[in-house]
């Protein structure tokens, strides 16, 4: 009996050590120090999709920039000078050829980077290209955020029964849709669609990638996906290369 209970005692002790080991994992954490680093990928599922839906949205999208553009210069509708028409149709034209060859490339693509090097209040922020680190930033904890008021957040959903663990986090998908008015012309109208895998273990008001304090007030992103509406077959990612915060 006694042999009995002690062996009950070590199996008891063994599951709680177990149980404090997986809730640790779980516990908040406010980074003080260690990196965050996000790839950036750009990935294409289906060429000829991709091509023939993106040539679709950038005609409707070079339609809005050249009525934005004309209605500036006072003409209306209807009203614009062939001369102007012609000229404007040829530089569209030319535009639309360089941003498919950029996009459809046989080219190695860039290595790009995002960096956050926390040190207790401060944040070293930089992004690098190729390995070659751009101009740095110090950010510290006492600056208020800044939000990118140039995005403009139209709707969010949750999806909380959706789960997958990132770096020992446990995350759920969430959807963002928002306009960019820090785009040139035209393209302010596209519907921005960002799908984030959130933890709301990790607490802090800066993020390498996302700049929304809507967001960040939430949950803490530690993966991106990001298309433009009615743009099929590609979409950018943001994956987590190195993580050491605490």
């Amino acid at each position: 009996m006694e042999k009995h209970s002690f062996k009950n005692f070590k199996l008891l002790i063994l599951i709680l050590t177990i149980s404090n080991l997986l809730y640790a994992q779980n516990d908040t954490i406010v980074p003080k120090n260690g990196t965050i680093v996000f790839i950036k990928k750009e990935v294409i599922t289906d060429t000829m999709l991709f091509k023939n839906s993106y040539e679709k949205v950038f005609d409707k999208a070079l339609l809005e920039a050249t009525k934005e553009a004309l209605m500036e210069r006072g003409y209306k509708n209807g009203q614009i000078p062939d001369s102007i028409s012609q000229q404007l149709n040829k530089m569209f034209a030319m535009v639309k050829s360089l941003a498919m060859e950029d996009i459809i490339t046989n080219e190695p693509q860039n290595v790009i980077k995002y960096h956050h090097s926390y040190n207790n209040s401060e944040i070293e922020e930089f992004i690098s290209v190729n390995d070659e680190n751009l101009e740095k930033k110090k950010i510290t904890d006492s600056i208020d955020f800044q939000d990118d008021d140039l995005i403009v957040i139209t709707g969010t959903e949750e999806f909380k029964n959706e789960t997958k663990t990132i770096k020992g986090f446990k995350c759920y998908r969430v959807v963002v849709y928002y306009f960019d008015f820090g785009e040139p012309p035209g393209l302010r109208s596209l519907l921005n669609i960002m799908e984030l895998w959130v933890t709301e273990d990790i607490k802090s008001k800066f993020h390498p990638i996302i700049k929304s304090s809507a967001i960040l007030e939430k949950y803490f992103p530690l993966q991106i996906k990001h298309n433009i509406k009615d743009v099929e077959g590609q979409y950018t990612s943001y994956e987590i290369l190195d993580f050491s915060l605490k």
